[in-house]
């Protein structure tokens, strides 16, 4: 019939019966092309198959009371594990609902969307501004495409912005500050680092344009070259990181080299800031030099608003 082992050693059944437990039993069914891969319903397999074994049993039996005490057990890890299930699911309803909840808050007008959609796609070159209105490619049109690209596919999105990144790195080393500030918004926040001729904080586009133009005047051979690009966020609040390099060769025929990143946030298509993290002790040093070889507007007093 039973056979046990000496003190806490195997326990098994005879043949007839064709089951074997080992003590510290862990149970488990063994996995197989039909074994479920939820393991909620893998434990409750596992209860009813133990709960035939214990209708096999002869009560009152050490083997009986261990099955009984197994299938105890399990059936509290069950509970447990659907405890947990529930509030996982019950915290994923709140997310979906809290979520909708934002969305709906922040739902445009018609005309805000009308004006932020044509922002965004002539800033990504997509449209050109002359064509804004016409045609089917209304602004209101071309937001919704936008939309309908962001929330559900932020990749696409972030895509779009790294390009927008890049080309605004293109303008500066161009000089075509018009282009750029086309993107900026009105009331745009601009900082540089450093007490000296290029630093400060500006906090409108036009002041920004007179930062620009100096920066092009003193320094008219920087080159900046981008080196990785991180973008975070939906259009409605965006973050872009930038880390670049910058070179020139100065007046004496000495290197100017430079690296830093920028943070830059976006709001529909616009850029509304702009912070710009570099090694301010090599700026100074640089227009130092410059205005020691005659670029008086080096040592200038910083463009400020």
């Amino acid at each position: 019939m039973l056979s046990f082992g000496v003190g806490a050693g195997p326990l098994h059944l005879n043949e007839t019966c064709g089951h074997r437990f080992d003590k510290p039993r862990e149970g488990s069914l063994p996995m197989s092309d039909d074994t479920p891969s939820d393991p909620i319903e893998r434990l409750r397999r596992e209860i009813d198959r133990d709960a035939r074994i214990l209708g096999s049993l002869t009560s009152d039996t050490e083997a009986h009371r261990r099955m009984a005490a197994s299938i105890e057990q399990r059936t509290n890890e069950l509970m447990d594990k659907i405890d947990a299930k529930n509030e996982s699911d019950r915290r994923f309803q709140d997310g979906v609902r809290a979520d909708q909840a934002r969305r709906a808050a922040r739902k445009l007008t018609p005309d805000q969307e009308t004006r932020a959609g044509g922002a965004l796609f002539v800033a990504i070159g997509c449209m050109p501004h002359h064509q804004v209105g016409t045609g089917s490619m209304t602004p209101a049109r071309v937001f919704d495409i936008a939309k309908q690209l962001s929330p559900e596919d932020p990749p696409m999105y972030h895509a779009i912005v790294k390009r927008i990144a890049t080309k605004n790195f293109e303008y500066v080393n161009d000089k075509n500050y018009d282009a750029l500030l086309k993107g900026c918004a009105p009331n745009i926040h601009h900082r540089f680092g450093g007490d000296h001729a290029l630093g400060g904080q500006r906090h409108d586009k036009e002041t920004l344009r007179r930062w620009f133009e100096r920066l092009g005047r003193v320094m008219p051979g920087l080159r900046l070259t981008i080196g990785d690009v991180w973008v975070k966020g939906l259009p409605h609040h965006t973050t872009i990181i930038i880390r670049w390099t910058a070179a020139q060769t100065l007046l004496d025929g000495s290197h100017y080299k430079n690296h830093g990143v920028h943070v830059i946030r976006m709001r529909w298509g616009k850029v509304v800031s702009i912070d710009a993290n570099e090694d301010s002790q090599v700026v100074a040093e640089a227009l130092t030099l410059l205005a020691a070889h005659g670029v008086a507007e080096a040592i200038a007093e910083p463009i400020v608003s």
